[in-house]
């Protein structure tokens, strides 16, 4: 599934439960960090991994993120087979919790 926005992809995940969460910080209506806080404090999605993809690639940007529960922090660019890498283990991950 794709949102077009934080909100809608919140509505989304509490409509379905996907088996993962990849957000961008910078997103109109929510924020990543919204996001993020959102889904974790939500009991039916508070399990779901969630990687956070971001142009700011600061220390501080880096560990809000973190501190809100996201399971992975990504700065653009990236390159597509570390995302694909980290998205297979935390599947796994999830896979055998």
């Amino acid at each position: 599934m794709e949102a077009q926005d934080g909100k809608i992809g919140v509505r989304l995940a509490l409509e379905h439960v996907p088996d993962l969460i990849i957000t961008d910080l910078m997103m109109p209506e929510l924020d990543g960090y919204a996001v993020c806080r959102q889904i974790k404090s939500d009991e039916k999605t508070s399990h779901i991994p969630i990687v956070m993809l971001m142009a700011k690639g600061g220390l501080e940007s880096k560990l809000q993120g973190l501190e809100l529960g996201a399971d992975e922090y990504l700065a653009k660019p990236f390159h597509t087979r570390e995302l694909l890498l980290r998205l297979q283990n935390l599947l796994l991950h999830q896979k055998r919790l």
